[in-house]
């Protein structure tokens, strides 16, 4: 990988202070054993012929035009947190990596890119940033990028993409670079600390505290058998599906029927789906957006993404497309409010690193740029990692009219394991073939389960059926209570309880006084 290693002795540094986003992120690594918690990355695939000096050549110039690929490492003293960076790539060089002999190149590749991403970050150390160009076949070559979340976030990673494509097609056509686009890393610095420390940044905090108060705890989505991490240390589980040509473009004609974009009928699907299988109707979703609201943020990589938090409520009797009105209006609130930091809000709140989460599931749409065009070759675009994953994070990603939309399940391993991730993944793209024959229906009445899970719940789960004439169930709890005690009767978790115990912790009748439902009703079934 491209290193520090190589840095010239003596070479030209300065010390910089961390933003505010990249000084939760130092302090939030420093918490994770592993190193790998925040690792980022991604490749694009690229069917085509490269020239791999020239490639190499476009990418020692995005170094020196890029600012936080010159970042060399992190360090701390009694004045604060800062990061060293070179005035000069020095003698850094983009990792070339031949794997064109290899029995099954692809597969080879599928492990090196794993490796990559898995691999932990001393921030104290340097080499923040791992760059290469893997070659396939003559034919066929990966451009793969790793990075720690501390330097840049995925709207920079646009950025730099966009421009090695440009740099690369200049030295094909034997023209110059031209000017950079970018902004330097210490105005972008400077522009978020004086945005932090004025007034108009204390009056949104103080908004987004209003707002949130009250917000009731985020319900576990994500919960299943767990595994631990994988064994390729990568640090979250995935599960990748895709909504077909067809499908997509089913999802866009709903939307604009309904006067909206994509992307936000995609989130009203997600928060109906949780409402769905949680029961909850107080929801706060998590949606990650650039943080960038001036011209000299949206032209600079850095690190300045953020998350805010959509506070919903859904009514089970309003349609799906009431609910995208409420989510539409709730992201513009958002959106106009971005720039106040997740991290900030948490602490406002009371919310320290560890506690309770404030949103879930977060729901990443990404669509920063389309693909990209190498000297002419057409690319597809993997992505590896989006950063840290809590419970569970929806990734999408809009792929084009001929290949469709690709969702991403991504879950804590020590949260669920990849079934329990496919199970999730597959209902819930099951929810959105529904949602889009129903935008008119309550939320309550689309249909969450397929034909085998409904044959097997009101089937062989449901029991035998029996008479129970007039009895009522407080009656029918105690007969049990009378006969066997001993027997198990609840199952929560770990904790077992026994017909006896739970008659006792329910005061001599735990289903006493349960009301309309335990009312007489000659000739009733029960399974």
């Amino acid at each position: 990988m491209a290193s520090d290693a190589g840095t010239a002795p003596g070479a030209a540094a300065v010390r910089l202070p961390l933003s505010a986003a990249q000084h939760d992120i130092w302090m939030a690594h420093h918490l994770d054993p592993t190193g790998r918690r925040y690792n980022i990355g991604e490749y694009h695939e690229i069917r085509g012929a490269v020239d791999e000096e020239l490639f190499a050549a476009a990418w020692y110039q995005l170094v020196r035009e890029a600012d936080v690929l010159r970042i060399r490492r992190t360090e701390a003293d009694e004045e604060g947190v800062w990061q060293i960076l070179d005035a000069d790539p020095g003698d850094r060089r983009i990792e070339s990596v031949d794997l064109s002999s290899a029995a099954d190149p692809e597969a080879e590749a599928r492990t090196w890119v794993r490796r990559c991403l898995a691999a932990p970050y001393d921030l104290a150390a340097g080499d923040l940033t791992r760059h290469a160009l893997v070659k396939l076949g003559e034919e066929h070559f990966l451009y793969v990028k790793c990075y720690h979340h501390v330097v840049l976030d995925g709207m920079a990673s646009s950025l730099l993409d966009q421009r090695i494509a440009e740099l690369y097609g200049k030295a094909l056509a034997g023209e110059a670079w031209g000017p950079t686009p970018f902004g330097t890393l210490p105005e972008l610095l400077a522009e978020d600390a004086a945005h932090r420390s004025s007034p108009e940044a204390a009056a949104e905090r103080a908004h987004w505290t209003e707002h949130l108060t009250g917000a009731p705890e985020t319900p576990r989505i994500a919960e299943g058998r767990t595994t631990g991490v994988p064994d390729d240390g990568v640090p979250f589980v995935r599960r990748s599906a895709l909504l077909d040509p067809g499908r997509a473009e089913r999802l866009r004609e709903v939307a604009r029927a309904h006067r909206t974009r994509w992307p936000m009928l995609m989130v009203a699907m997600v928060a109906a789906y949780v409402h769905r299988i949680s029961g909850r109707t107080d929801l706060t979703l998590g949606l990650p957006v650039t943080g960038r609201t001036t011209e000299l943020a949206r032209r600079t990589p850095g690190m300045a993404s953020n998350v805010v938090p959509l506070r919903l409520t859904v009514d089970p009797g309003a349609s799906l497309s009431e609910l995208v009105r409420s989510v539409v209006a709730e992201s513009r609130h958002g959106l106009k409010h971005q720039r106040t930091r997740y991290e900030d809000m948490c602490r406002d709140l009371g919310l320290a690193e560890g506690a309770r989460r404030l949103t879930a599931p977060l729901v990443n749409i990404m669509a920063f740029a389309p693909e990209l065009d190498f000297g002419g070759q057409p690319t597809l675009t993997h992505n590896l990692s989006n950063g840290p994953v809590e419970d569970l994070a929806i990734g999408v990603y809009d792929r084009g009219p001929e290949v469709g939309v690709r969702v991403d399940f991504d879950a804590a391993p020590e949260v669920c394991d990849l079934a329990a991730v496919a199970d999730h993944q597959d209902r819930f793209l099951r929810f959105v073939d529904t949602a889009l024959d129903g935008m008119d229906s309550g939320v309550r009445e689309l249909d969450l389960l397929d034909p085998a899970e409904r044959r097997l719940l009101l089937g062989e789960r449901a029991g035998v059926e029996v008479e129970i004439g007039d009895a009522t169930l407080a009656e029918l709890f105690e007969e049990q209570v009378r006969l066997r005690p001993e027997h198990p009767a609840v199952v929560f978790g770990e904790e077992t309880l026994t017909y006896g115990e739970l008659n006792e912790r329910g005061g001599g009748g735990a289903v006493r006084g349960a009301g309309p439902a335990a009312a007489r009703a000659p000739g009733r079934r029960l399974r």
